[in-house]
C-alpha cells in the first residue's frame, strides 16, 4: 500500500506565526535527507520537532507552539514511514 505523499493536519488551536495565524499545517513525505535529521540530534522528541518544521515548511517555533494533541496526530503519521523502513529495510 502507498503512504500518502502528504497530510494535513487541522490544529487543536490556533497558533500566530509571523503575524499569521495558522491553522492547519500540511507535512510532506520525507526523504532521506530528513531521516538524517534523526541522527543529528540528542534526543528523538528533538529530531522529530525538526523534522516536522523542514516537512512543514515553518519556522521550528511554529512547532513549538502546537498543542501536543497535534503533535501526537503528526507523529504517527511520520512513525508510519520509519515503521515500515524498519520492517522491510525499504524507503520506498
Amino acid at each position: 500500500m502507498a503512504k500518502e505523499k502528504q497530510k494535513t493536519f487541522t490544529l487543536t488551536e490556533p497558533v500566530d506565526a509571523h503575524g499569521k495565524q495558522i491553522t492547519e499545517l500540511t507535512l510532506r513525505k520525507p526523504k532521506a535527507k530528513q531521516l538524517k535529521l534523526l541522527g543529528e540530534y540528542a534526543n528523538e522528541v528533538e529530531a522529530m520537532y525538526e523534522m516536522m518544521a523542514e516537512l512543514a515548511d515553518v519556522p521550528p517555533s511554529t512547532i513549538d507552539e502546537l498543542e501536543v494533541e497535534d503533535i501526537e496526530g503528526m507523529t504517527a503519521w511520520l512513525e508510519g514511514f520509519f515503521k515500515r523502513r524498519r520492517r522491510t529495510g525499504k524507503t520506498s
